[in-house]
């Protein structure tokens, strides 16, 4: 057996365009900014939308992200006395 060798680029993984799966259709591609803490932190998740479906899709790069702003908001919406939970949490998605 030959070993080959191969050059992989981050930027193969990046999604630009897709095609949706129920429709078969080319999907359009939709920035949304999400504002946490009255704008103090701001998300920009970039997804794809069927026009026909209306179903959504994420990279896996942007679901991380939209992950981590779920996170966030749910820390929002909590007491300050389970803030050390969260931070545990946080630890693991961002790895510090």
């Amino acid at each position: 057996m030959e070993e080959v060798k191969a050059e992989i680029d981050e930027g193969y993984f990046k999604v630009t365009a897709g095609m949706c799966p129920n429709c078969n259709v080319k999907m359009e591609k939709i920035i949304e900014n999400k504002n946490l803490f009255d704008g103090a932190i701001t998300f920009h998740i970039i997804k794809f939308r069927c026009s026909e479906c209306g179903k959504e899709f994420l990279d896996l790069e942007q679901a991380e992200k939209y992950d981590l702003y779920l996170l966030f908001e749910k820390l929002s919406k909590k007491p300050t006395r389970n803030l050390g939970d969260m931070v545990d949490k946080l630890k693991v998605l961002v790895k510090v």
